[in-house]
């Protein structure tokens, strides 16, 4: 297990995910967006090249996902986290 990631792992494609632990996660700043990466995603790999900078949120701890299952896991937990943020950004609030 890994403590702390770098920009550069991110950014060169490696896969990770965050140990599923409660009350964990990260927030990667992207150019034009931020996104947040909860306990049991998926980080690196295919989905953050263009990162440009990683805000820890907790006790974060990272691990290379070893079997087919543990990166289909990672991956599901990452587009649920997606869906997440997007159901919350659709949540109509009255004018204030």
């Amino acid at each position: 297990m890994r403590e702390h990631l770098s920009i550069e792992i991110l950014q060169n494609g490696h896969l990770w995910s965050i140990v599923n632990h409660q009350q964990t996660g990260v927030i990667l700043q992207k150019k034009y967006y931020a996104e947040y990466i909860g306990p049991g995603a998926a980080i690196g790999g295919p989905f953050d090249p263009e990162c440009i900078s990683i805000h820890v949120l907790g006790a974060v701890e990272y691990e290379i996902p070893k079997t087919d299952e543990m990166r289909f896991s990672a991956f599901q937990n990452r587009i649920k986290n997606i869906e997440q943020l997007k159901e919350i950004c659709e949540i109509s609030s009255p004018p204030q």
